[in-house]
C-alpha cells in the first residue's frame, strides 16, 4: 500500500500544473482577475512545457488586462522565447506587440506587430494598430492609406468546411474595418488631403448611415467642405455630426453647436447664429 501511496502521489504532483490551469481559467472566466493570476502564477517553473506556457500566457493575459503592461511584455516574452515553439507562441507575439502598443511605445510596437507571423484571429486587429503605430508617430498619410486598404479589404473567405456565409466575418473585424474608414477619413485631413479625406467620409456615410463614427467622419467632410468655402455644405455636415453626438449624451456636440453659429455668421444668416 506504501508503493500505491507514493504512486497516488506522483500521479496528483505530474496532474497539479494541469489542474491550475483550468481552475485559473475559470477565475478568468468569472471576472476573478486577481485570483487567476495569482492561480497561474502557481505552476511552477519545473511544471511539463505545455502547462507552464499555458500559465505563463494565461498570467500575461491577465497582466495586460490589469493595466500592468511591463510584467505583461516580459512574461509574453517569455513564451514566445519557448523552445520547442508554445502552441500560443504566434499570441504570444501580438501579446508583445500590444503591451508595447499599450506603453506607446508605437515604432517598437509595429516591428512587433509584423514580427506576429501566421496569426489569422487577430489579422484584422494587426492591420488597424499597424496603422494607428504610423499615425500617433506622426506620419499620417502611411497613416491613411494604412486604414484605407483595411477597410476595402475582402473579408477573408471562410474554409470550405465551415457552415459561414462568404465573406463572413466577426462582429470585432466588422467594427474595425468600420473604424478604420473613419480614421482613413481624418488621416487624410490631418495630412492635408482634404480630397480624400472628403472621399472617405462620404463613402462612410454611404456604408455606415447609423455608424458609431457618423459625428466623428461628418466633422471632417466639414472642415474640408469649409476650407472649400462652402460653408452651406459645412453647416449641413456639421449639424448632422451634432444631431448624432447629442443623441449619444456626448458632450461634443456644444462644440459643433458653436461652430454651426460661427459658420451661420460667416454666411450671414444672423438669425441662425443668434
Amino acid at each position: 500500500r506504501g508503493c500505491d501511496h507514493r504512486a497516488d502521489q506522483r500521479r496528483a504532483a505530474a496532474a497539479r500544473p494541469r489542474l491550475l490551469v483550468e481552475l485559473a481559467e475559470a477565475l478568468l472566466a468569472n471576472g476573478e482577475l486577481e485570483s487567476a493570476l495569482a492561480t497561474y502564477l502557481e505552476v511552477r517553473d519545473d511544471a511539463p512545457a505545455g502547462a507552464r506556457g499555458d500559465a505563463l500566457y494565461g498570467a500575461c493575459h491577465v497582466l495586460h488586462a490589469l493595466g500592468r503592461y511591463e510584467e505583461s511584455l516580459a512574461t509574453a516574452e517569455r513564451v514566445a522565447a519557448t523552445e520547442p515553439a508554445h502552441r500560443c507562441a504566434a499570441e504570444a507575439r501580438f501579446a508583445i506587440a500590444e503591451n508595447l502598443f499599450a506603453l506607446a511605445r508605437y515604432d517598437a510596437a509595429e516591428a512587433a506587430y509584423q514580427r506576429v507571423g501566421e496569426l489569422p484571429a487577430s489579422a484584422v486587429a494587426i492591420q488597424h494598430k499597424l496603422a494607428f503605430c504610423r499615425y500617433l508617430t506622426g506620419d499620417k498619410q502611411t497613416a491613411a492609406q494604412r486604414f484605407l486598404a483595411l477597410a476595402e479589404r475582402r473579408p477573408a473567405e471562410p474554409a470550405a468546411s465551415t457552415q459561414s456565409a462568404p465573406n463572413a466575418e466577426s462582429e470585432a473585424d466588422a467594427a474595425l474595418r468600420e473604424e478604420a474608414l473613419s480614421l482613413a477619413a481624418l488621416a487624410f485631413l490631418d495630412a492635408g488631403d482634404g480630397e480624400r479625406a472628403l472621399e472617405c467620409a462620404d463613402r462612410y456615410r454611404v456604408r455606415h448611415a447609423e455608424g458609431r463614427f457618423v459625428d466623428r467622419t461628418e466633422r471632417v467632410a466639414a472642415r474640408v467642405l469649409q476650407q472649400r468655402g462652402d460653408l452651406a455644405g459645412a453647416s449641413q455636415r456639421l449639424a448632422r455630426a451634432a444631431a448624432v453626438a447629442e443623441a449619444r449624451g456626448d458632450r461634443s456636440h456644444a462644440d459643433d453647436r458653436l461652430e454651426l453659429a460661427l459658420l451661420a455668421y460667416r454666411e450671414g444668416d444672423f438669425a441662425a447664429a443668434s
